[in-house]
């Protein structure tokens, strides 16, 4: 097991309300502690063009490890289908066009304390994009057990 797998496994024991989930990730494996969250949250969004790219790697995918690393309680990557920014050029998946440099919304829920904490290491990659804060009440935040056959 790796150091990061070791640390992870050593929160899972520490914190009875966690659980464990074993992942494969850019040939690492390890454990990832998942921790359950409930009532007064924060919703960090991230929003950038999907052809950004950090050291030849898509940066979505360097920041879904990053936070999966870091031990946020729960990410999702959306992408859109069209949208505009700054520049005011409209990027779209329209068939008539190749799509160009679509939207991609990054969404983060955690507590205060992990999102402030994560929020340093996150900012330095987003040159442009949107970085947006809001308070989430989260209702129900629970592991799903895989589809039975």
């Amino acid at each position: 097991m790796t150091a990061l797998g070791g640390v992870l496994a050593g929160y899972n024991r520490r914190h009875g309300s966690a659980w464990g989930r074993t992942y494969r990730c850019a040939g690492v494996e390890g454990t990832v502690a998942m921790r359950g969250i409930e009532g007064e949250q924060v919703l960090l969004r991230l929003i950038f063009g999907e052809s950004r790219h950090l050291n030849h790697k898509p940066l979505f995918r360097v920041i879904l490890e990053l936070l999966r690393e870091e031990g946020v309680a729960g990410t999702t990557v959306f992408k859109g289908i069209a949208g505009f920014g700054h520049g005011g050029h409209i990027h779209t998946i329209a068939l008539e066009v190749a799509s160009s440099d679509l939207p991609l919304v990054i969404e983060i829920v955690d507590t205060q304390e992990h999102i402030d904490r994560v929020l340093p290491k996150l900012a330095p990659l987003m040159e442009g994009g949107v970085i947006m804060l809001e308070r989430a009440h989260v209702i129900r935040y629970a592991k799903s057990d895989p589809p039975s056959a």
